[in-house]
C-alpha cells in the first residue's frame, strides 16, 4: 500500500519545524503462569494425539549517558510451557483471529472442544494478549506516517513517565518505544497531513519544555506493517 509522496515545501516545512525546537532546546540548555499438558483434564490429553538536528546538537552534560547495548528496562518474564499444538494455533490465530475453533482444529488435528481449551489456556497466561479488528488508515483519511526521535533535556523517572504517560493518552501515536543510544524514544506516528503532524508536534514536542530535540522521517511506503510474530516450536 502506498502513500501520497509529500511536496517538497512540506518537507522544507518539516526541516524548518526540527531545526526551530532544536534551537529552542538550545537555548533552554544554556539559559499468568503456564500450563503443563500434565495438568490437563484426562479427556483433553487424549483429544490431543499426538537528522536533521539531531548529528549536530552536542550532548548534554546533565543527562547521564545510556550504555550501548545495555537492556533497558528489561524485566524477567516467565514463558509458559507451549508444545507444537499451542505453536499451530497461535499462528492460525495471529493469522486471522476470527478463525473458529473447527476449522483451526481441522487444521492441527484437535477437536474443537481440545482447541477451546488450548485457547482459554492461552489467554490466561498471557500468551494471547489482544484480539483487535486492524483498521486501513488510508481509507479513513490518515494516510501520513511519520517515524520520530525523540531525546530528553534529562533522563530522570519522572520526566521519562510524564512522556510516557502524554504519548499513551495521545491516539496520533501508533507506537512508542523508549530505546538505547542519543535518542530516548523512537514514535510512529499517524496524521491526515502535514498541518495535522505540524499541529502534534507543537502540542508534544516543542511545547514540552523536558523535550530537547527531536528529529523526523516521513514514512514513503508502508512497506510492512503488522504485529506477526515469528512462531517456532520448541525442538
Amino acid at each position: 500500500m502506498r502513500i501520497e509522496r509529500p511536496r517538497p515545501g512540506d518537507l522544507q516545512g518539516l526541516d524548518a519545524l526540527d531545526q526551530h525546537v532544536a534551537c529552542r532546546r538550545g537555548e533552554q540548555a544554556r539559559a499468568q503462569p503456564g500450563v503443563d499438558v500434565g495438568d490437563l483434564e484426562p479427556e483433553q490429553q487424549r483429544e490431543d494425539p499426538i537528522d536533521s538536528s539531531a548529528s549536530t546538537t552536542p550532548p548534554n552534560p546533565d543527562k547521564p549517558q545510556k550504555r550501548e547495548g545495555s537492556p533497558v528496562n528489561l524485566v524477567d518474564v516467565h514463558t509458559p510451557d507451549l508444545d507444537s499444538l499451542d505453536y499451530a494455533i497461535l499462528e492460525q490465530l495471529q493469522a486471522d483471529a476470527r478463525t473458529i475453533a473447527e476449522t483451526i482444529g481441522v487444521k492441527v488435528g484437535l477437536s474443537a472442544a481440545a482447541v477451546q481449551r488450548r485457547i482459554k489456556r492461552l489467554r490466561e497466561a498471557g500468551v494471547i494478549h489482544r484480539e483487535v479488528a486492524v483498521l486501513d488508515p488510508v481509507t479513513l483519511g490518515l494516510p501520513m506516517t511519520f517515524i520520530v526521535l525523540v531525546e530528553m533535556e534529562r533522563e530522570t523517572h519522572e520526566i521519562l513517565e510524564a512522556f510516557r504517560r502524554q504519548v499513551l493518552d495521545d491516539d496520533s501515536v501508533q507506537q512508542c518505544y523508549y530505546v538505547t543510544g542519543t535518542a530516548d524514544f523512537a514514535l510512529v506516528i499517524t496524521c491526515r497531513d502535514m498541518t495535522g503532524f505540524e499541529a502534534f508536534a507543537h502540542r508534544v514536542f516543542v511545547d514540552n519544555p523536558d523535550v530537547r530535540h527531536f528529529t523526523t522521517s516521513v514514512v514513503m511506503d508502508r512497506v510492512k506493517v503488522g504485529l506477526t510474530l515469528p512462531l517456532e516450536p520448541p525442538c
